[in-house]
């Protein structure tokens, strides 16, 4: 009876036992992961460091290994590409030309930490670090820039250029930080009150300029185009004239050739025919005159038609 007593008193503490042992082995697990491992997310990048020291930086995602705090410490930046410059804390700014005006200019650009996070943890500390340090050199090529420049090449150069030599310039001075510029771009880029109106008189000066270099090269065309069809009218009214006095000749000469050819082969009938142009001349309905002539039969050209 003893020993069938003992029998639930023994499984009782094996299953005590194996419980123990798998509660134990879950801590264990658990301190291995969260004290020997670190997870690095697809947006993240990390610096690991040994007693304060940097030792690694760690840009591919997955689960790497370290030793537990103080021996090994993690530290965590964004690989993300973010926006810096816009917001409260930023401000535009009053930049001098070469000549002494004051433009307003405003701005903001996307940031990269590419790469290598302890270069970046160690100079700027974190993200929201980053900003001063990132406002005062672009701010910097900002001023130098523009100031290279006059008014008027300021506008004439265009924002691309004067965007392409700040993102260049500051984009050396960023890369000792750790970070990267991606992108400058300008919000703002305006004149004061009193820039814009002289701004506004040389556009509209220079606009007029054009315009009336533009109407005098038209008026230049237009004399042009006149000229040329005034001398083409002139040689095609006289080649007409040519060709019509030259076509009249002809006439004249072909019908003086039928005249005499009538006259050499019947000289009464062309006689009669003259008397007739003669009488509608001086007679006819078209001769303006109200002359009644009394001939006798004997007259050739009354003796012509009574036969």
């Amino acid at each position: 009876m003893s020993t069938n007593e003992n029998l639930p008193k023994r499984k009782r503490i094996t299953s005590y036992r194996v419980n123990l042992f798998g509660f134990i082995t879950l801590i264990l697990l658990a301190i291995t992961y969260f004290g020997f491992t670190f997870q690095v997310h697809e947006s993240e990048q990390a610096a690991v460091y040994r007693m304060g020291k940097p030792l690694r930086n760690v840009t591919e995602a997955g689960l790497h290994f370290r030793l537990p705090y103080p021996f090994n410490e993690v530290k965590k930046v964004t690989k993300k590409i973010y926006l810096q410059g816009v917001g409260s804390g930023s401000k535009a700014r009053d930049i001098l030309t070469a000549d002494k005006k004051t433009l307003v200019f405003d701005d903001f650009r996307l940031v990269q930490v590419p790469g290598n996070p302890i270069k970046f943890i160690q100079t700027v500390k974190s993200v929201r670090g980053s900003a001063d340090k990132i406002d005062r050199i672009v701010g910097s090529q900002v001023r130098n820039t523009i100031g290279e420049y006059k008014l008027s090449k300021v506008i004439d150069a265009g924002r691309e250029q004067i965007l392409r030599t700040i993102t260049s310039k500051s984009r050396k001075q960023l890369s000792p930080f750790g970070i990267e510029l991606v992108m400058e771009r300008i919000n703002r880029l305006d004149f004061t009150p009193s820039i814009k109106q002289s701004v506004v008189g040389r556009m509209q000066a220079e606009r007029q300029q054009e315009a009336a270099g533009i109407r005098a090269d038209g008026e230049k065309q237009a004399r042009l185009i006149t000229s040329n069809a005034d001398r083409e009218r002139t040689v095609l009214i006289s080649t007409a004239k040519k060709q019509a006095l030259q076509i009249l000749g002809k006439a004249d000469g072909e019908a003086a050739r039928i005249y005499a050819a009538a006259y050499e082969n019947n000289a009464e009938f062309y006689a009669f025919y003259e008397g007739l142009n003669t009488a509608m001349l001086t007679l006819g309905p078209d001769s303006g005159t109200d002359v009644k002539l009394l001939m006798s039969g004997n007259e050739g050209l009354l003796k012509g038609l009574l036969q």
